[in-house]
């Protein structure tokens, strides 16, 4: 096999899963500043769902092949010039960043600021479920400020960011509410969340009130934005991508108009954030959740098994 070249999960259409195959592209190389990672696993997103069905294709544009993945496991490979932090041999974790995809390969080149050490004894497969996680940090400690004792709601609670969440906000003190599928509830509970509702059975005016709302759906934000005590917060990580104009415009009133603006961020971590992952690992505070681990080979699996719903915490792809 020609060893300037690696795999390399592609699609040359928009469209289903079905458009995804395993291609080869160009071995890449460090430019200064960047390192080469061997992926050992990632997992997989909805937001490269959407890259990859053409709801952002005013981001993406038309020019193919495109890639996916957008976090990994791996191990450092070659440093480019001037990329410190970490060395050859090393054990990380990390995101390619908001300027596009590809970790779904062999080998995968970021900046070194957007990595950080998998701590010691945690599994490379079972680790890429985690880097997702550094999102649900930002939400409830840098966002909403989640205090000890005050009342949490998270929307999509089984999920990558939400199964974080509810570990994390039961460590920092907050009683948690998880509204979750209801072949999912136990799964939350035994992540930690005092109260398991099926999203299903209940409308969002019978719930509440609350400190503190965490949203990983986008939708139906203004019913949810209710339910928030006077002080209270509410963060999404979404937006409606089937209302996309409206669900951005209601996000930007909300700072202006009526009680709590919601705060809506996109995760874009970097090393202190990734320290931050380590040592809530490393002090028993989060755990990765991992429902199926997929070979690269069936990436397209994975992200038909997402588009499906029910996800138990995170859909991992294997390297081998």
């Amino acid at each position: 096999m020609d060893d300037r070249t690696i795999r390399a999960v592609l699609f040359d259409r928009y469209g289903g899963p079905e458009v995804l195959y395993v291609g080869r592209v160009p071995r890449p190389e460090p430019a200064p500043g960047e390192v080469l990672v061997r992926v050992r696993a990632f997992s997989v997103n909805g937001g490269e769902l959407a890259a990859r069905a053409g709801h952002l294709r005013l981001l993406t544009g038309r020019k193919f092949p495109q890639r996916v993945g957008l976090d990994f496991t791996g191990e450092v490979a070659a440093l480019g010039a001037g990329a410190a932090g970490v060395a050859v041999g090393d054990r990380v974790w990390g995101v390619v960043g908001r300027t596009g995809f590809g970790s779904a390969a062999d080998y995968v080149t970021v900046r070194a600021e957007r990595l950080g050490r998998v701590p010691d004894g945690l599994d490379l497969v079972e680790a890429a479920a985690l880097p997702v996680a550094t999102t649900a940090i930002t939400a409830l400690r840098d966002k909403a400020r989640l205090s000890p004792g005050e009342r949490l709601l998270v929307r999509g609670a089984a999920g990558g960011v939400g199964n974080a969440a509810v570990q994390l906000g039961r460590a920092y003190g907050a009683e948690v509410t998880a509204l979750a599928r209801a072949a999912n509830l136990d799964f939350v509970r035994t992540l930690g969340a005092h109260h398991a509702i099926d999203h299903r059975s209940v409308s969002p005016e019978e719930l509440g009130p609350f400190d503190v709302v965490l949203d990983t759906a986008g939708t139906d934000l203004r019913a949810f934005r209710r339910l928030l005590t006077p002080g209270g917060r509410m963060v999404t990580i979404a937006f409606d991508q089937t209302r996309l104009a409206a669900s951005l415009g209601y996000l930007a009133a909300s700072a202006v108009h009526g009680r709590g603006r919601v705060r809506f961020f996109s995760g874009n971590p970097k090393r202190a954030l990734f320290d931050d992952l380590a040592r809530e690992v490393a002090e028993g505070r989060l755990r990765p959740a991992v429902d199926t681990c997929f070979p690269l080979e069936e990436t397209a699996a994975a992200h038909l098994a997402l588009e499906a719903g029910g996800v138990r915490g995170k859909y991992v792809v294997r390297v081998d």
